[in-house]
């Protein structure tokens, strides 16, 4: 992906933390960082479900299809003598 974690801010800030607390503030600060981003982005998640669905159903019944093909069958080849 193209990304640096040495130069990360968070990696940086997490190696400065030396506390179990420390960390957990730290992720629970990111959590809610996260949580706003995906509310500020909620109209883009709503367009997207609808589609994400429809492929789950669709990949679900192409396996379903796939797998009644099953090459356990044995094959029998007849050589004429």
């Amino acid at each position: 992906m193209g990304i640096d974690f040495a130069q990360n801010p968070f990696a940086e800030e997490l190696q400065r933390i030396n506390t179990p607390n420390g960390i957990l503030n730290l992720l629970q600060e990111r959590e809610e960082a996260f949580i706003q981003y995906r509310n500020r982005n909620r109209t883009l998640i709503n367009c997207f479900s609808p589609a994400v669905h429809i492929l789950h159903i669709f990949s679900k019944k192409l396996g379903d299809a796939v797998s009644l093909v099953s090459f356990k069958t044995p094959f029998l080849f007849f050589i004429p003598m």
